[in-house]
């Protein structure tokens, strides 16, 4: 999955409604809005292009603008849910991952279930700053919603190479090594490499490489380092090294980026 970036713009409205076993709509759409959808109860079914998607509890259901759809509760199990209406907007990746006529996706994470419910809260209670609560609790409800379709997820002991990832993170810049990290995390080393590539689809090392060029690209167009200070201090003891790396990697030299910044 490429890179994904959105920025919501506007909340328009967020609606939480109670089960009436009457519920239906026709051909609904929204021009300009997004509109994230949460299941608290209950199951319905929408009519989408012409083919049928039953929704249940839990799941999200998510339609860009334009998209039309017809849909009617299951009058022996009516649902609640919880709709959210939004402007964002979105570079390419997002636009591809977002912009299907419908999007449902089986929820497993409670901490989304209880976004829903304080955004739903907050809009209704209009205290101070409701507006900013609202625009960041649906910005976290669609990071976690990306981040559990994330491929990687799927990778055997993905939270061991999740601790082994946040341990590269923290210790980058210094010296560590593949074996390190893979006995901290209880993998053989030639079977860690396997799967962090497989997760994360680059080696190990190859990841600490990148953390430092790009920690040192962010210090370089700051202005506040010279070149060597910005290879020490992404952990290159090399300033040769260092130089022929950032080339390769960004097609730019140290110094070319340093004028930029």
């Amino acid at each position: 999955m490429k890179n994904i970036d959105f920025k919501i713009t506007e909340i328009s409205r967020i609606i939480e409604r109670s089960a009436t076993i009457g519920w239906h709509i026709e051909n609904l759409f929204y021009e300009e809005y997004y509109a994230v959808v949460y299941v608290l109860d209950g199951e319905t079914e929408y009519l989408v292009d012409n083919h049928k998607y039953i929704v249940k509890k839990d799941d999200i259901v998510v339609f860009p603008p334009k998209a039309m759809r017809s849909g009617k509760t299951n009058p022996e199990n009516p649902w609640s849910f919880i709709t959210i209406l939004f402007r964002m907007e979105t570079n390419e990746a997002a636009a591809n991952y977002f912009n299907k006529s419908i999007m449902i996706i089986k929820n497993k994470n409670d901490s989304i279930r209880k976004k829903f419910l304080d955004a739903s809260g907050a809009w209704i209670g209009k205290n101070p700053l409701y507006q900013i609560k609202c625009n960041y609790l649906t910005t976290e409800i669609l990071y976690q919603m990306i981040l559990s379709e994330m491929p990687y997820h799927k990778v055997p002991h993905i939270k061991k190479l999740e601790k082994a990832r946040k341990m590269i993170q923290d210790n980058f810049r210094n010296d560590i090594s593949v074996e390190e990290l893979a006995a901290s995390i209880g993998l053989s080393t030639s079977y860690f490499r396997r799967l962090f590539h497989e997760a994360y689809g680059t080696a190990p090392m190859q990841y600490i490489m990148d953390l430092r060029i790009e920690n040192a690209r962010d210090l370089l167009l700051s202005g506040e380092v010279n070149v060597t200070e910005a290879a020490n201090l992404s952990g290159f003891d090399d300033i040769y090294y260092f130089s022929a790396l950032f080339k390769r990697k960004t097609g730019s030299t140290p110094s070319q980026i340093l004028r930029k910044g």
